[in-house]
C-alpha cells in the first residue's frame, strides 16, 4: 500500500509525550511511512535520528498576525497526509492548521482529560480520539462526551529489550518511584520504604522528581534514606531500578508501568485508573488500594525476594512484547490512520475502533 506521511504535534522534545510516542514512529518508519514532528519554540530542524522537525511560535496574537501563515507555508511544503495530535497543549493550534491545510485530525489521550477539552475533541476535523484503555474510552463517552464511534483504544508502543537489565545482587536491591506531584501520596511512600529500611531490610530507594529539595525534605521528615535524580528519560531512570513504584493516587500516565514491563521491571502501583487494565496484578504488578501505607510497605517486602523480582519481571516483558509492543501497535495507528483518510480498503468504524484489540487477539492464539 501506497506509504503515508504523518505529522505528529508534540509540545516539546523532551517530554513524556514524544517519549511515548518515540517507538511507534520508529516502527511506522521501518514500515515506509514517514514522520515530521511539529513542535513551538525550538530551533531544532531535525531529531537525532533524522526526523524533520517543523517548529513555530505560539501565542494567539503573534499566530493570527504572522506565524500562521508562515507555519501553513512551512507545513505546505512537508505535504502530510494526516495531523496526529499528541496530548492537548496546542491542540487550537493544531486544527487551526489542519483546518487551513485540508488534514484530518488524530488525537492521543494519554490521560482522562476533564470536559474542558471537549469542543476541541469535539471538532469536525477530529477524526479519532485515541485513549490507552477502557477506562479512558469510557470516560471520554461519559465525560467528555464523545461519539462512540470517534474513540479507538490504542494503547502506547514500547521497545521490548532482548533481556532486561541485570537485577542487583539479593542482598540489595533500588525501587524507584516517579514523583506523582501529590505532598500525601508521596509522604505516604516515602514512610513506607523508611518502614522497611528500619526493618534491616537493605533497600535503595531513588526517586524521578523536579522539586528534589522538596522530596529530599519530605524524606528526612519520613526517616527514609532517599536518592533523588532529576530529569525527563523515565526510560534510563527505571532501567537503573529493581522494580518501580507509581505512589500517586490520581492515575499515572501509560508510559510509566508499560516502560518498566518493556525492560523487565515489576511494578507497584495504586489500583486506580486505567492501571489494572495495563498490567496484571499479581503476575507483572502489585496494586494496592489508595492511601493504604502498610499495603505498599507489603507490597515492597514482598519484591524483596529477587526470585519473585524476576519471576514478575519476565511476565510483565511477555506482556508487553505481547500486548504493547512498538511493531503491533504501529500496525493499529496504519488502520486508524487510513481509516481517517477514507482508505476504502480498510474495514468501518467498529472494527477499527477494536483494531488493536483483535490484532492482540490474534497473536494470542
Amino acid at each position: 500500500m501506497i506509504p503515508l506521511r504523518i505529522l505528529h504535534a508534540v509540545p516539546t522534545l523532551d517530554g513524556e509525550e514524544l517519549q511515548a510516542a518515540q517507538p511507534s514512529l520508529l516502527a511506522l518508519a521501518r514500515h515506509g511511512h514517514e514522520t515530521a514532528l511539529l513542535i513551538p519554540d525550538t530551533e531544532r530542524t531535525t531529531t537525532d535520528d533524522g526526523r524533520t522537525i517543523l517548529s513555530y511560535t505560539p501565542g494567539w496574537w503573534g499566530w493570527v498576525r504572522h506565524e500562521r501563515r508562515t507555519t501553513v507555508r512551512k507545513v505546505a511544503t512537508w505535504t502530510p497526509d494526516l495531523l496526529h495530535a499528541h496530548g492537548l497543549a496546542n491542540l487550537g493550534t493544531s486544527l487551526d492548521l489542519a483546518r487551513r491545510l485540508g488534514l484530518s485530525v488524530v488525537v492521543t489521550l494519554h490521560h482522562a482529560e476533564e470536559p474542558y477539552a471537549a469542543r476541541r475533541l469535539r471538532d469536525p476535523l477530529v477524526t479519532w480520539v485515541l485513549v490507552p484503555t477502557e477506562h479512558h474510552r469510557a470516560h471520554a463517552l461519559a465525560r467528555i462526551g464523545l461519539a462512540r464511534d470517534r474513540v479507538a483504544i490504542a494503547p502506547l508502543g514500547v521497545t521490548v529489550e532482548a533481556a532486561p537489565t541485570a537485577s542487583s545482587l539479593a542482598s540489595s536491591w533500588t525501587i524507584g518511584a516517579i514523583d506523582p506531584g501529590e505532598r500525601a501520596a508521596l509522604r505516604r511512600w516515602l514512610m513506607a520504604v523508611a518502614e522497611v529500611q528500619q526493618a534491616g531490610l537493605p533497600l535503595t530507594a531513588r526517586l524521578l522528581t523536579t522539586d528534589s529539595d522538596r522530596a529530599t525534605e519530605m524524606a528526612t521528615a519520613s526517616g527514609c534514606t532517599l536518592f533523588c535524580a532529576t530529569g525527563h528519560d523515565i526510560a534510563h531512570f527505571t532501567a537503573g531500578c529493581d522494580v518501580l513504584a507509581l505512589p500517586g493516587n490520581r492515575e499515572c500516565s501509560p508510559l510509566l508501568p508499560l516502560t518498566a514491563m518493556a525492560l523487565g521491571k515489576p511494578v507497584i502501583g495504586i489500583a486506580t485508573g486505567g492501571l489494572p487494565e495495563l498490567v496484571r496484578d499479581g503476575q507483572t504488578a502489585v496494586l494496592v488500594k489508595a492511601g493504604d501505607r502498610d499495603a505498599m510497605a507489603d507490597a515492597i517486602r514482598l519484591l524483596h525476594d529477587r526470585g519473585r523480582r524476576q519471576q514478575m519481571g519476565d511476565a510483565g516483558r511477555s506482556l508487553a512484547r505481547e500486548r504493547y509492543s512498538a511493531d503491533l501497535v504501529g500496525e493499529a495507528l496504519v488502520a486508524v490512520y487510513r481509516s481517517a483518510l477514507g482508505d476504502a480498503g480498510v474495514g468501518g468504524k467498529a472494527e477499527i475502533t477494536s483494531a488493536w484489540r483483535r490484532m492482540t487477539e490474534s497473536r494470542g492464539r
